[in-house]
């Protein structure tokens, strides 16, 4: 079993619409947008750990199906992260056992203030159900036989400090905030999951708006290595297609290079090809190899990329169609002198293409 972390609600504090029925610019024909409040669940083999309790948190548990909560949270004091906390009493009265529950002072101060009942027993038929501990900059959560970090950093939320957390060095998860503090940043590094608030498209005094939430992950966005797409006859073909898809997903492609691919798509597509992030797209045709020729440009089909054509010598070369045209005859004749009948066949051979890789990667520069 692999952690998931489930988003249980990503509202803002009123949900998604407000009681009033207004849905900003979220669109009300989209089903995903009734939201509600924020809360998270990181689902390990051996627990479930809640991160905060929303007022919707009854309506998010029946949802996902969740039997138990071993440990909870809280990221700030307000009413949208805390008000659900009473729905967390059936997981004691199944148990029997308290639920762990992690604070920061102010937080803490709230919750035994509004619900003390929650905290403190006041008869045997109504005892504690929770049991609050000090929220640490480091903790633990178990999976399998490994215990993997839990990091809790402050932030700013408006007036008030809020706590965002990272979970072993690979997912943040940072609810209502208007200034990460800059000493901070390297926490963020090489995240492959972030995680963040977004309220809306104008500045907000207590919430970051979608061009801040874009420069935060501008200035934390993980390094990429260098990606390089690869692929013969057919399996070229695949890799213009997934070059492209890497792409749209923003993930850059250092060099796309085929070998004998056929044609994929129109000038169109070219075009969009070409405004993709990709470093060098280089082609390579070996003489006669007709899979290149296919499907045919009557069909609207055309080449993408820098052609690098191998001539009968088994040479990279620089030439004009005519020269190319020129060059493919000879080869027929050289083949047919050896009583090779099929020159269009044999040229598209993977050996061949790979025999010459010497030869491609001495010239190709």
């Amino acid at each position: 079993m692999t952690i998931k972390f489930i988003i249980l609600g990503c509202g803002s504090s009123m949900g998604v619409p407000r009681p009033d029925g207004f849905f900003g610019n979220c669109d009300p024909k989209n089903k995903k947008n009734y939201r509600t409040r924020c809360s998270a669940l990181i689902k390990t083999f051996n627990e479930n750990i809640l991160i905060d309790t929303s007022p919707d948190l009854r309506q998010q548990l029946l949802r996902h199906k969740i039997k138990k909560i071993d440990k909870v949270f809280y990221s700030h004091m307000h009413a949208d992260q805390t008000h659900g906390i009473n729905d967390l009493r059936s997981f004691f009265i199944n148990s029997r056992k308290q639920v762990n529950v992690y604070a920061d002072n102010e937080t803490s101060k709230l919750l035994k203030q509004s619900f003390s009942y929650c905290f403190k027993s006041f008869s045997k038929e109504y005892p504690a159900t929770l049991k609050l501990n000090k929220l640490k900059k480091n903790s633990f959560i178990k999976h399998k036989n490994k215990n993997l970090k839990f990091k809790s950093i402050v932030v700013q939320h408006g007036s008030v400090k809020s706590n965002c957390f990272i979970i072993d060095k690979k997912l943040a998860y940072i609810t209502d905030v208007s200034d990460i503090y800059k000493k901070d940043y390297s926490y963020f590094k090489n995240l492959k999951y972030i995680i963040i608030d977004c309220l809306r498209y104008k500045k907000h005094p207590a919430h970051y708006n979608f061009d801040e939430v874009l420069e935060i992950v501008k200035a934390n966005r993980k390094k990429q290595e260098n990606v390089y797409v690869i692929g013969h006859s057919l399996g070229g073909a695949m890799a213009v297609l997934v070059a492209e898809a890497l792409t749209h997903e923003g993930i850059p492609v250092k060099e796309l290079r085929t070998y004998g691919q056929p044609r994929v798509g129109n000038r169109l597509f070219r075009q969009h090809l070409e405004g993709c992030d990709i470093g060098a797209y280089i082609r390579y045709v070996n003489n006669n190899d007709i899979v290149p020729s296919v499907p045919p440009t009557w069909l609207l089909f055309v080449h993408g990329g820098k052609l690098m054509y191998i001539n009968h010598h088994g040479k990279i070369r620089q030439m004009t169609y005519w020269q190319r045209v020129k060059d493919q005859w000879r080869g027929i004749w050289a083949a047919m002198k050896q009583f090779k009948f099929f020159d269009f066949v044999s040229d598209h051979a993977m050996p061949l293409y790979v025999e010459r890789a010497g030869v491609i990667a001495k010239d190709d520069k």
